[in-house]
């Protein structure tokens, strides 16, 4: 079945389509061109076994003119037999149709296939037979006679050849054809190359023109005029985005600053305490809310900067025991930490943010008497990758929400309101600044539920 598909994926691909359809109107073409040629070389081919028949009248003309009858007799007994080995005969009649002389295998002539006549050497069939005939004397005609069978093989043998040469020149036309198109498909697989290295924060990539203004060059200044724009409305909504973070951040603070410091001022029994707590917490929310939006900001213009140096990877490991193994223990959950890499190159503030989001979001879906592994290896795939796995027995994600958990404010679980949907954007956009980036894997074990893979080139720059 998956050869199946893959034929027919092979089969759909443009330059085989290309040079499909290259060899389908050459072979009309060549088929024609060899056609004639066939029915050159069959005429000619006729023509020479005529010839041959002309040769043997004049025999017949001799021998009727020998005045020696011996030697007369002899040479009707050659020219018998030459014609018997051909299948063929002679006679010589006279004005009323009377046979005076006759020789070969035969007494009389089969019919020959008439037409046009360059078209009758190929309607000329086996058991048929090629006739000439000559007037001797008057009221005396010599008619000769041999049988196509020779000659139809001999035919044959040329069509099969140029069958063959019609096969043989489509194959090349389309082994050529495909190697022609893939280059001159060059264009359409470098743009397409371009095209799939262009992330939201490295939007200057543009497609090469080559002054051509055929459709390829149309094609590459078309996507490029639409990158431009694109660049220029996500350098628009960025910028929007952080001139509003950064205004908001300041009135924020001063919010949850003075509700803190009236909390503090005044008593438990205050009427007004609970509300000026609900307050305080919804001003902290949204003070994380603007620092994250910040931090996406800067991450999507490429302005993240991480501040790298040299580390074990088992003191981040033990940090994150540190901050998050308590909170887990309370909720009655197992936190595992394993360590299986040396020292690593990484911003160490904003490794722990990235992790730690992970750890976060990995602790909100798992119920008590569940675990959350934290695995540091080598990747897998590239061994110059470092991976940290965050690893929960929760219920997992859909495979179909993969994709999108990693978008700003999505959710897989309406009922989950605690968290503010940037925790998993966040820890993506500090590890692609770090040359790597946050993928969900399928669980290492059958009661594992989500696996995210935090990865970034070991020696990251």
């Amino acid at each position: 079945m998956r050869s199946i598909d893959r034929s027919k994926r092979i089969a759909r691909r443009v330059d085989v389509r290309v040079g499909a359809n290259l060899a389908v109107l050459f072979a009309p073409l060549v088929g024609v061109v060899l056609f004639g040629l066939h029915l050159f070389s069959a005429n000619e081919l006729l023509e020479l076994t005529m010839g041959e028949l002309d040769e043997r009248l004049d025999q017949m003309a001799s021998a009727w003119k020998e005045v020696d009858a011996e030697r007369r007799e002899t040479m009707w007994s050659v020219l018998t037999e030459q014609l018997a080995r051909d299948g063929g005969g002679f006679s010589v009649r006279d004005q009323a149709g009377d046979v005076l002389v006759a020789g070969g295998s035969r007494s009389d002539a089969a019919a020959t296939s008439q037409g046009w006549r360059w078209l009758q050497p190929v309607g000329i069939g086996a058991g048929e037979d090629l006739i000439a005939s000559r007037r001797l004397a008057p009221g005396r005609t010599a008619t000769i006679w041999i049988s196509s069978d020779r000659f139809v093989q001999e035919r044959d043998e040329l069509l099969f050849g140029f069958w063959l040469s019609l096969a043989i020149g489509v194959g090349l036309v389309t082994i050529v054809a495909l190697p022609a198109t893939r280059r001159a498909l060059a264009p359409l697989r470098e743009a397409t190359r371009v095209a799939e290295s262009i992330e939201p924060a490295r939007l200057g990539a543009r497609l090469a023109t080559r002054g051509t203004r055929d459709d390829v060059d149309r094609h590459a200044l078309a996507v490029n005029q639409l990158l431009d724009q694109i660049e220029s409305g996500l350098a628009r909504i960025t910028s929007f985005s952080h001139e509003v973070a950064h205004e908001l951040r300041t009135p924020v603070h001063r919010i949850a600053s003075a509700t803190e410091l009236w909390l503090l001022e005044h008593p438990e029994e205050d009427p007004s305490t609970a509300t000026i707590e609900e307050i305080h917490r919804t001003a902290e929310q949204i003070a994380r809310l603007v620092e994250g939006l910040l931090l996406l900001a800067r991450g999507e213009g490429d302005q993240l900067g991480p501040r790298m140096q040299e580390i074990d990877a088992s003191e981040l490991c033990e940090t994150l025991r540190e901050i998050y193994g308590p909170a887990c223990e309370e909720a009655g959950i197992r936190f595992e930490v394993e360590c299986r890499v040396g020292r690593v190159r990484a911003d160490v503030a904003l490794m722990l943010r990235a992790l730690g989001n992970l750890l976060d979001n990995a602790r909100r879906h798992v119920p008590a008497g569940g675990f959350i592994r934290l695995r540091a290896t080598t990747d897998a795939v590239e061994p110059d990758f470092v991976a940290f796995e965050v690893e929960d027995s929760g219920a997992g994600i859909p495979i179909a929400e993969w994709t999108r958990v990693f978008d700003r404010f999505a959710r897989t679980d309406d009922s989950d309101r605690s968290g503010l949907g940037l925790g998993l954007p966040i820890s993506r956009a500090i590890l692609r600044a770090h040359g790597g980036d946050v993928e969900l894997r399928e669980g290492s074990c059958p009661e594992a539920g989500a696996r995210f893979v935090a990865r970034w080139p070991r020696g990251a720059s």
